[in-house]
């Protein structure tokens, strides 16, 4: 089925099931039933998604475990609502125009891709439990939190700019990230890049920090407008080449007794 119209789906069990998609090229579909809504099938285009209730004091909930789902435009989770996506959902982002994932609720995907033709924006936190494909731009800014959460939580193809990025799971990306904010390690979580450059380039007080293993990066960059980086924890570094610490403008500082150990 194809349209470029804008309509609301109301709940139930599967939006869309059996082998046929649904292709939107305009509009808006919304999620707006009070019943959780799930999508079942694979292949299908949205245009602009929108989880949120019709009706004042209600929530719109929206999981899924297709294989594959495009999204056109932008992604929006009103305030209170849900979206949670699970093995082995592949959520694209593909246009040439500028999108934005605005999340007001819970959100979470499993593997996320931003095609080589997309621009993806967002200042809203939200969970990346597998792989993370930027063959675009992703930008996110404001006070957002990336966490990467899954046992494959990798970034793979180009570099994506976080405010504040938490690795809960295990990742072994080899490709860099730029940071603006801060970075953290927590529980189960390791952070082991193989390859890349990680710049910080924030500006005032940047952390490396959290309860989990000790982050190494490849090569490490801090290149600030002002502030510094400031080590919660020990930190590796595993580049070998001139480039595995580069202090363009800024420090890092030690915190007192914390290390860098070149590994």
């Amino acid at each position: 089925m194809t349209t470029a119209s804008s309509f609301n789906i109301a709940g139930g069990t599967a939006c869309f099931s059996g082998a046929g998609t649904l292709t939107a090229t305009a509009g808006t579909i919304t999620f707006s039933g009070n019943a959780p809504a799930t999508i079942t099938n694979t292949g299908s285009t949205f245009f602009n998604v929108n989880i949120a209730p019709l009706v004042v004091n209600q929530v719109a909930s929206v999981s899924t475990a297709a294989a594959a789902i495009t999204v056109a435009g932008n992604f929006t989770v009103a305030a209170g609502s849900s979206f949670s996506a699970t093995t082995p959902s592949v959520i694209t982002f593909t246009n040439v125009a500028q999108r934005t994932i605005t999340n007001n609720g819970t959100l979470s995907f499993f593997g996320l891709t931003v095609d080589a033709a997309s621009d993806v924006v967002t200042t809203s936190s939200f969970t990346i439990a597998n792989v993370f494909t930027n063959t675009g731009t992703f930008t996110a800014s404001g006070t957002s939190t990336i966490t990467l959460s899954g046992a494959g939580a990798n970034i793979v193809t180009n570099a994506p700019t976080f405010q504040n990025v938490i690795f809960t799971g295990a990742s072994t990306p080899a490709i860099g990230m730029n940071v603006k904010g801060n970075m953290y390690v927590n529980g189960a979580g390791s952070y082991v890049a193989t390859a890349g450059t990680t710049t910080f380039n924030g500006t005032g007080t940047q952390y490396i920090g959290g309860d989990g293993s000790a982050a190494t990066f490849f090569n490490l960059t801090v290149n600030k407008s002002s502030g510094d980086i400031v080590l919660l924890r020990n930190i590796n570094v595993a580049g070998t080449g001139a480039g595995a610490l580069t202090l363009t403008s800024g420090d890092i500082d030690l915190n007192g007794d914390r290390t860098i150990s070149f590994t």
